[in-house]
């Protein structure tokens, strides 16, 4: 049907031929029946070469696709459908009450096809037997059949009606009585009452012979002889009706492929058709369809919204596949949306899971995919929304695939793989800079592999990953490893952001392997930007990369901005690492607490300390730019003497102090400033960042930069070089002899750190392991 425009409160039925010449419909109005009525259907479909004739449609209902002016999608239009009034018609009508013009794309007629199979085609039941009988005579098979069966829950009755009218002794009744019984007809059933004092005895009965005989003197005598058909039936059997070969209902039975379609789906080519509730049923029996029938084989979602209220239970050598973005996976249940559990030594090998969105309805934290035990099992193509847990928990499998997959907004670890063998590949982990709050985030977290093993993680991104705690360990890494032999290669990490590391086993890294005996290559991996808004100290680890086991590779990476921390490290229980070709530049903060989170210290240049001069300076929740802290600097005496904080330990302008800074390389200083309209300054020029540096016997002004608004928070500072003939450097917040006391500002996010300086701060590299061979890289 071609797209046809409804204005608003247009009304028309497809009952009337005028109608379809009013809208110039192209083509028929659509029912969805039967894949092989499709044309173009997929090649995964093959045409059912059984006698099957639709002779009906069940749960019929109206479904449409409609847009607007801007090819958006609308589904406001009101539908109704009246299949009842008339046998074998269908009066429509879809009503735009919206208010806007609609455009009607597709129109369909959907249910359930009632088929009626013939021929050689249909169900077997061949349960029952008289082992005695074929012995003595020989096999003496008893075929019935007809047009009319339905489904196994009817052969199952009718061969049981069957068996005991045709294998059960029957008696002959006969019955007399005064008087002329001439209404019972021979051959006519009926049905026969016997009272007694002990029972009643109701049976079927069939009119033999009627004989009445009749003198002159009395009113005769009628003898009726009656023939049992059977006992009132009641179905008693447990026996199990068979498909035959080839045969069955409503199935395709000659594909491997079976097409399961969504509610809202308004095409054609469909086996099974959900219904909107508990959409997993339709599924499963799907699944296990091509499984029992060829021992695997495609399940095949249409476009369309799936409402799973249980686990899809995944089976060996079955492919679970959707059509893209479009095909939608919502879970309304404490549940798994998608299960394959195996056991040791009961693996259920070779299931694919491919090309669908799986999103969450249901807000219980549990895992969207759980697989155990699937060895050579595919995960390709999906997306995850917003999963509230693991996205894949994957265990105790080889040779398993993830590849192709995206994770937006993961709460916990995106990919999670335990005790397995496989490969990591070409999957999106996007964060959107979203704040987790206190969470374990990961983005691939692979554990517990074994020494004969291997996991290979290869040209992987991951991105704008933000989380932390309040307490305990809540690590943000890109990609974790432990144990075993692995190969982590051609990976993309950018912004991950630890909000507030606050205890020695907080880590914000980008690539962390920990084990002993790892032999694991780190490889062409690009990593930058790893950071955090809370403050670091001691102990704490905030990585590009972070190698914490022995006899391992790391080569060839480039490691840039992770201004926290270090760039490329090797912790004090590494042994034998080789470290060659890296490129690791523009690393490490040389600012102590920079974020202005920890109580004991206000910032200052590494190594050196703090000074002021008529200012104090105090952590304060009332303003901030990130985290929960800055800290505010008070002016303390009165107009007419300037007053400053100083970033380095010497108030007086020593000309022979670089507080350990290197000339003539380059440095990023910057911080964030807000100036209140309330408390602050008069005149915004009052409050300046300011560097200086000593050459040539004076002192010359680098920045002296001021806000240019208030209450707003704005970044100040610059990169800067050094003069080569530099002997001393200042770097302070400073207000004017014309500011009153008592005046502040906020300052928030100090840092300065060194970009192509080498490894002279020692944040591009640093080593705590022994037998390091560390050959061909390039600090800057």
């Amino acid at each position: 049907m071609s797209n046809q425009q409804i204005t608003p409160t247009n009304y028309f039925s497809a009952l009337e031929s005028a109608y379809y010449k009013r809208f110039e419909w192209l083509g028929k109005l659509r029912a969805g029946f039967h894949a092989r009525d499709v044309t173009g259907a997929s090649s995964l479909l093959k045409t059912n070469d059984e006698d099957v004739e639709i002779i009906g449609l069940a749960t019929a209902s109206l479904k449409y696709k409609a847009f607007d002016s801007t090819f958006a999608n609308k589904t406001d239009l009101t539908t109704a459908i009246d299949a009842t009034t008339k046998a074998g018609q269908a009066k429509i009508s879809v009503t735009n009450s919206s208010g806007a013009t609609r455009w009607l794309a597709d129109l369909a007629i959907r249910g359930e096809a009632i088929k009626r199979i013939s021929g050689g085609q249909g169900f077997i039941h061949d349960s029952f037997k008289d082992r005695r009988s074929i012995r003595m005579n020989g096999r003496v098979p008893l075929e019935v059949g007809n047009n009319f069966i339905q489904s196994q829950s009817h052969i199952r009755k009718v061969a049981d009606w069957l068996w005991k009218l045709n294998n059960t002794e029957k008696h002959i009744y006969t019955w007399g009585d005064p008087g002329s019984w001439m209404f019972y007809e021979p051959g006519e059933w009926y049905v026969l009452n016997i009272d007694a004092a002990t029972e009643t005895y109701n049976t079927t009965v069939k009119c033999l012979s009627v004989n009445s005989e009749v003198d002159a003197h009395g009113i005769g005598y009628t003898i009726v002889e009656w023939g049992e058909i059977q006992q009132n039936w009641v179905f008693d059997s447990s026996y199990l009706t068979k498909f035959m070969i080839g045969g069955a209902f409503p199935q395709d039975n000659t594909v491997t492929a079976v097409v399961v379609a969504a509610e809202d789906y308004t095409g054609e080519d469909a086996n099974y058709i959900c219904d909107g509730t508990n959409d997993e049923a339709e599924i499963n029996l799907a699944i296990q369809w091509v499984k029992g029938a060829y021992g695997g084989g495609y399940v095949l979602l249409t476009e369309g919204t799936f409402n799973i209220g249980a686990a899809i239970e995944m089976l060996s050598g079955v492919t679970l596949m959707g059509r893209g973005e479009g095909t939608v996976l919502d879970r309304n249940c404490n549940d798994y949306t998608i299960e394959c559990m195996g056991t040791d030594g009961a693996e259920k090998p070779d299931v694919t899971i491919s090309n669908f969105k799986l999103t969450f309805t249901d807000s219980n934290v549990i895992n969207p995919i759980h697989i155990e035990y699937a060895d050579r099992c595919v995960v390709s193509n999906i997306i995850w929304q917003s999963p509230l847990y693991d996205a894949i928990a994957l265990e105790y499998t080889d040779g398993f695939k993830i590849t192709g997959c995206t994770v937006i907004e993961p709460s916990a670890i995106a990919l999670f793989v335990n005790s397995s063998s496989g490969e990591i590949s070409n999957n999106l982990i996007e964060g959107n800079n979203v704040d987790k709050g206190s969470v374990n985030l990961r983005g691939i977290n692979v554990v517990n592999v074994l020494d004969s093993s291997l996991v290979r993680i290869i040209d992987n991104t991951i991105v704008n990953l933000v989380a932390g705690g309040t307490s305990g360990a809540h690590p943000i890494l890109g990609i974790y490893v432990q144990g075993g032999e692995s190969i982590v290669s051609g990976n993309y990490i950018n912004n991950l952001v630890n909000t507030n590391i606050n205890a020695s086993s907080n880590r914000c890294v980008g690539i962390f392997v920990q084990a002993d005996e790892v032999r694991t290559k780190i490889v062409n991996n690009y990593i930058k930007g790893i950071g955090l808004t809370g403050d670091i100290g001691t102990g704490y680890a905030v990585y590009g990369i972070y190698m914490s086991g022995d006899d391992g590779i790391v080569s060839g990476n480039t490691v840039a901005n992770i201004r926290s921390y270090n760039g490329i490290g090797i912790y004090n229980d590494g042994d034998r690492n080789v470290i060659s070709g890296n490129h690791a530049t523009d690393n490490g903060n040389l600012i102590t607490n920079p974020t202005c989170e920890v109580v004991s210290s206000p910032p200052f240049i590494i190594g050196d300390g703090y000074s002021v001069s008529a200012t104090t300076i105090g952590r304060s929740s009332t303003a901030k730019y990130k985290g929960t802290y800055s800290y505010k600097i008070t002016k303390t005496n009165a107009a007419g003497t300037g007053a400053r904080y100083n970033f380095e330990d010497r108030d007086t302008a020593v000309t022979n102090d670089m507080h350990g800074l290197v000339k003539p390389k380059s440095y990023s200083v910057t911080l964030w400033a807000m100036m209140p309209t309330t408390g602050g300054v008069s005149d915004l020029a009052e409050y300046r960042f300011q560097f200086y540096e000593y050459h040539d016997a004076a002192w010359w002004s680098v920045f002296n930069v001021a806000l240019s608004s208030y209450d707003t928070w704005q970044q100040l500072g610059q990169t800067i070089t050094l003069h080569g003939n530099d002997t001393g450097i200042l770097c302070r917040m400073s207000f004017a002899s014309t500011a009153s006391i008592n005046e502040f500002g906020y300052i928030d996010q100090i840092s300065l750190y060194p970009t192509n300086v080498d490894n002279t701060h020692g944040k591009n590299f640093t080593d705590g392991g022994t037998l390091s061979v560390v050959t061909g890289n390039s600090w800057q």
